[in-house]
């Protein structure tokens, strides 16, 4: 009978999940290269050494934390009134940016050529993506939010008197 509070009032439960399972992965990378080389238990030298390094400084600045902050902006502004293609939109660009960051991490971990590049375009052009997705949803979500002002909320209803067209929830209510 143990409900997760959160999560489930939302559209987007199962990405959201998905987001931070990939990033508690990445974090649990970062974290134990960064303890063996703190503690120099492991000595990262050479071509190996620097790749692995790189795959951990990138996996946390771009990896965990990105995804962390995707997954607290779809908590945040994935509810609301949505089309279905906004819905299925911001599934597709959830699952690309957690698949990217991998291709990403490995991609440091196991080459040294033009390929990163070519992925970091990749996975540059698909956070972009999505935060636009994220910067539409919020600019919609401040439109769709009844103020909590009193005077406000009376402005409101004075609009919407016959109806809302636009799903605030207070504007039926006198």
């Amino acid at each position: 009978m143990s409900a997760e509070p959160g999560i489930t009032g939302t559209p987007f439960a199962r990405e959201i999940r998905t987001l931070l399972q990939v990033a508690l992965v990445i974090f649990i990378y970062t974290v134990s290269v960064g303890i063996l080389n703190g503690t120099d238990l492991v000595d990262f030298e050479g071509q190996q050494g620097r790749q692995v390094l790189l795959a951990h400084v990138h996996g946390g600045t771009i990896g965990w934390l990105t995804l962390a902050v995707f997954a607290a902006s779809l908590w945040l502004f994935g509810g609301g009134n949505m089309s279905d293609s906004q819905r299925k939109l911001g599934s597709w660009l959830s699952y690309l940016s957690a698949a990217s960051v991998v291709v990403y991490i490995l991609v440091f971990l196991t080459t040294m050529n033009e390929v990163r590049p070519a992925v970091g375009a990749v996975v540059t052009a698909i956070f972009i993506a999505f935060l636009g997705w994220v910067g539409m949803r919020a600019r919609r979500r401040v439109d769709d939010a009844p103020s909590r002002h009193p005077r406000c909320r009376r402005d409101i209803r004075r609009r919407c008197r016959d109806g809302c067209a636009l799903g605030h929830r207070d504007c039926n209510r006198q």
